[in-house]
């Protein structure tokens, strides 16, 4: 018996790219990429690296969560956020990973979580790293 497939599947739709892509909004969450381990640590820092050599597309930047913790380790997180005018970072994940903010850029706003909230809410992050 022979199957009749009839059905046009269209599996993939062309994407709509922005002409103007430098409106780029960057929320990291964690401080691996998809899995906590050591190829998502790697694959995060890679991507972070990515961003800081296309900075200028970059129009805010949030750091929320265990992607705090990058920040001690003064890297490619440190070196994207001195290139990106708006920067912020939730006070409350640095109180509660008790994370050093004496050494960074002065381009940071300490948000709490309720503003941050808000922030998110207006700014709607158009990549979500974590």
């Amino acid at each position: 018996m022979k199957d009749n497939f009839d059905t046009e599947l269209e599996c993939l739709t062309a994407f709509d790219i922005e002409e103007h892509s430098e409106n780029l909004r960057v929320l990291v969450k964690h401080d691996y990429y998809s899995s906590d381990n050591e190829h998502g640590r790697i694959i995060l820092d890679s991507l972070l690296d990515g961003l800081k050599n296309d900075s200028s597309k970059i129009s805010s930047l949030i750091i929320i969560d265990s992607a705090v913790k990058l920040l001690s380790e003064n890297g490619n997180l440190i070196s994207l956020i001195a290139s990106v005018d708006t920067v912020y970072i939730s006070k409350d994940s640095i109180d509660f990973y008790n994370v050093d903010t004496d050494e960074l850029p002065d381009n940071i706003s300490f948000l709490s979580t309720n503003d941050l909230a808000e922030v998110i809410i207006d700014t709607m992050p158009n990549l979500i790293l974590g």
